[in-house]
């Protein structure tokens, strides 16, 4: 049988009752990831960079056309093709058609 454990040394004494065995592994784990107190980061005095109210709009707006297009225009057209088979170069080839379903498979993960 692989991936099995029989029985194991606990302070020179074998172990391979199944209910000891159980009990003696949880008491190990437990010890070793339990911790009464934690040292939490604190933030007060860090000063984080916040966004304006503008920049919040732009990056949650939906994509534009110009915008995808440049990004799939300028990348490499035999790159690996994605689950369903097809590249970029399919995609280029025929963004006339399929644009607006591109274009809204893409705003798609916007929230």
């Amino acid at each position: 049988m692989s991936n099995y454990i029989c029985d194991f040394l606990d302070r020179g004494v074998r172990i391979s009752d199944p209910r000891i065995f159980k009990d003696r592994i949880f008491k190990i784990f437990k010890g070793q990831y339990k911790k009464d107190h934690w040292n939490r980061l604190k933030i007060n005095s860090l000063n984080f960079k916040q966004l304006t109210e503008d920049e919040r709009v732009t990056l949650e707006r939906p994509f534009s056309e110009e915008e995808v297009w440049e990004v799939v225009s300028t990348c490499d057209s035999n790159k690996a093709p994605g689950p369903d088979g097809m590249n970029l170069n399919f995609i280029k080839a025929h963004w006339k058609v399929i644009k607006a379903d591109f274009i809204n498979f893409i705003n798609g993960f916007l929230p």
